[in-house]
């Protein structure tokens, strides 16, 4: 199912939950969003907050997750009354988020394809997302308080090269 691209996966760790959608990408599922797409593109199609530089930078990536109220932490362990992301990335570019759900297993969206849960976070790493490159934290009390995003227009129907 996932091959070369996700090295690490195998049928014991992956599991499909949903069909492939257009709707949204790693970023939004991972902050609770599931009708459009958040991401830093130079061009704004997709969303993004307007007081956030627009890179793909874990400095970025870092301000949007603070902004929607995470904190980087340690581990990717659960932690009882957290809710966790785990951010992937590599050459300096984040290219990837998971979440970590109640069950204590990660899940994914895989770009505009499938959404799965995932064993651990390493499952998924060391492809076409790179590695973990940072963790991040908030108190596990209903979806986070996203900072305004702009443009919020519906996905476009083609998205090539968004992770």
């Amino acid at each position: 199912m996932l091959g070369a691209e996700f090295p690490h996966a195998t049928a014991g760790n992956i599991k499909p939950t949903s069909e492939a959608t257009h709707d949204y990408n790693c970023i939004a599922w991972a902050l609770h969003v599931n009708d459009r797409f958040i991401w830093p593109d130079e061009d704004e199609q997709f969303a993004w907050p307007p007081m956030v530089a627009r890179e793909e930078t874990l400095a970025a990536f870092t301000e949007l997750f603070t902004l929607s109220g995470f904190e980087r932490c340690i581990n990717d362990q659960p932690e009882p009354g957290y809710e966790k992301v785990a951010l992937y990335g590599r050459d300096g570019a984040i290219l990837h988020a998971a979440r970590l759900l109640p069950s204590g297993k990660w899940a994914s969206k895989l770009g505009v394809s499938i959404d799965i849960e995932h064993s651990c976070p390493v499952a998924i790493s060391g492809g076409e997302y790179g590695w973990v490159v940072a963790v991040f934290r908030r108190p596990a009390k209903g979806r986070p308080a996203l900072p305004p995003l702009h443009p919020v227009p519906a996905p476009p129907p083609l998205l090539i090269g968004i992770k």
